[in-house]
């Protein structure tokens, strides 16, 4: 997400349950999860460091301000969608009601990836090495726009010409 809410990223990597969730955007579930992982979007923002939480099917997640060398935000990162323990999720286990739902959801979170918390601690170390990554594409592709910009006058400019162009002198 970028400071102002906006998501700039999406990936199709996560997990089975909450992509079955939310095969249903409208749900009362997948609007249970919009809510959560807002909620902890909005408390990084007003922490300004990482902040966890447990989604209401247990699983975990994280948002991570991404920030520069200024110590200034420049998106944040979320993630997460797994357990910290193994848990055995007996047959009981009411999700959304409907029985076959219910029985597929159970299954997939007893596929979901368990992490224990030193493990985790390893991938957040290394998502500061993202917002070196981002500000070098960014400013990359700054510069591939001020090239083009260039291209595009000297291609207008030589096109409204007539006769010999000197390249040097247009740019000079």
């Amino acid at each position: 997400y970028s400071t102002d809410n906006v998501m700039l990223s999406y990936s199709e990597n996560v997990t089975p349950v909450c992509r079955e969730i939310c095969s249903n955007e409208e749900s009362d579930h997948c609007n249970k999860c919009k809510r959560f992982h807002q909620g902890l979007f909005e408390k990084a923002v007003k922490s300004g460091s990482i902040e966890f939480g447990q989604c209401w099917l247990g699983l975990k997640s994280f948002v991570q301000p991404l920030k520069s060398q200024q110590d200034e935000v420049i998106l944040y990162v979320t993630g997460g969608h797994y357990l910290s323990e193994y848990k055995s999720f007996d047959e009981g286990f009411e999700i959304t009601g409907n029985d076959e739902q219910d029985k597929k959801l159970l299954e997939l979170l007893k596929m979901s990836p368990v992490i224990d918390e030193n493990k985790m601690k390893a991938v957040i170390a290394n998502l500061s090495n993202l917002a070196k990554l981002w500000l070098q594409e960014t400013k990359n592709e700054e510069q591939d726009r001020k090239m083009m910009k260039v291209v595009t006058f000297i291609s207008e400019v030589a096109r409204q010409l007539k006769g010999d162009i000197n390249l040097e002198e247009l740019l000079t």
